[in-house]
C-alpha cells in the first residue's frame, strides 16, 4: 500500500493535482466495484443502481458528453501548438466519445420516445436506434476495451521504461494515463477478462454489473481527457496559474 500512495502522489504532483484528490479519484472506481457486488445481495436495489436508463448509464452519458467536449478542446490546442497529427488523433478520438454518447442513451430513443425503425428492429438485438448491438459489433468493442483499458491501466509503469515523449512531444501526458486513474481502467480490463474467459454466456448478474465497468471507463476517460485540456489551457494562457498547497507543498519537499 506504502508503493501505492508513492505512486499515487507521484502522479499527483505531475498533473498538478491535490494527493487528496488523487486518492479519491484512484480509490472511488475499487470502492465502487466492491459496493456494487455487495449490492446485489438485494435485487431491487442492484436493479436501481444498474437498470437501463438509471444513475450509472446517465453517469455514463454525462462523462462521455464530457469526454467529447474536452477532447475537442485539445484537439484545438494540438492544432494551434502545430502539432497536427495530435490534433488529428484528438478530433478522431471526439467524434468517437460523440458516437459513444450518442449509443449510450440509443440517440435519445427513450427520452424522446421514437419508434425504431423497421429496418434497425430487424437485425438490432435490443430493438433500438443503435449500432453496437448490431450483429458482431458488440463483440470488437469489447475486445477494444479488453485491449483498451490494459494498456491505460498500466501505461504509468510501462512508461517510466519506454519514455514516450521522447518520441512525440507530450505523448507521456496525451497517451498515457496518470497513475491515479489506473483503478478505473483496472476495473474494466478485469471485468471484460471474466467475461471473455469465465462467463462468456450473459445473464441478468453479470450483464448489469457490466454497467459499473462502463461507468468506470467513462469516468476515467473523461477525468484524464478534461485534465489535459487543462494542462494544455494552462500553457497556452501567458498568465501565471497558482498550483494547490499541498502539491506546492509536495514539491518542495522533493
Amino acid at each position: 500500500m506504502g508503493q501505492v500512495g508513492r505512486l499515487i502522489a507521484e502522479s499527483a504532483r505531475q498533473w498538478q493535482l491535490s494527493s487528496k484528490a488523487a486518492a479519491w479519484l484512484f480509490w472511488i472506481p475499487l470502492v465502487g466495484a466492491v459496493a456494487m457486488a455487495a449490492a446485489r445481495l438485494s435485487k431491487e436495489t442492484f436493479r436501481f443502481f444498474l437498470r437501463e436508463d438509471g444513475v450509472l448509464e446517465w453517469a455514463q452519458f454525462v462523462c462521455f458528453a464530457v469526454a467529447c467536449l474536452a477532447g475537442a478542446g485539445v484537439a484545438w490546442y494540438r492544432f494551434a501548438a502545430g502539432h497536427r497529427w495530435q490534433a488529428a488523433l484528438f478530433a478522431l478520438f471526439t467524434l468517437a466519445m460523440l458516437f459513444v454518447t450518442g449509443e449510450e442513451i440509443a440517440w435519445g430513443q427513450r427520452v424522446l420516445d421514437l419508434e425504431t425503425p423497421e429496418c434497425l428492429d430487424m437485425v438490432n438485438k435490443q430493438n433500438e436506434i443503435t449500432l453496437h448491438n448490431i450483429g458482431s459489433t458488440l463483440s470488437v468493442l469489447n475486445l477494444i476495451m479488453l485491449l483498451g483499458s490494459a494498456w491505460a491501466a498500466s501505461a504509468c509503469l510501462i512508461n517510466k521504461g519506454l519514455r514516450l515523449e521522447r518520441i512525440w512531444a507530450e505523448a507521456d501526458y496525451l497517451f498515457v494515463p496518470p497513475f491515479f486513474l489506473a483503478s478505473s481502467f483496472l476495473v474494466v480490463f478485469g471485468y471484460q477478462l471474466v467475461r471473455h474467459v469465465l462467463l462468456p454466456r450473459s445473464g441478468f448478474t453479470v450483464t448489469r454489473y457490466g454497467e459499473w465497468s462502463e461507468f468506470c471507463l467513462a469516468f476515467g476517460i473523461a477525468v484524464f481527457v478534461v485534465l489535459n485540456y487543462r494542462r494544455l489551457a494552462r500553457q497556452h494562457d501567458p498568465r501565471p496559474t497558482s498550483i494547490e498547497p499541498e502539491v506546492e507543498a509536495d514539491r518542495e519537499v522533493t
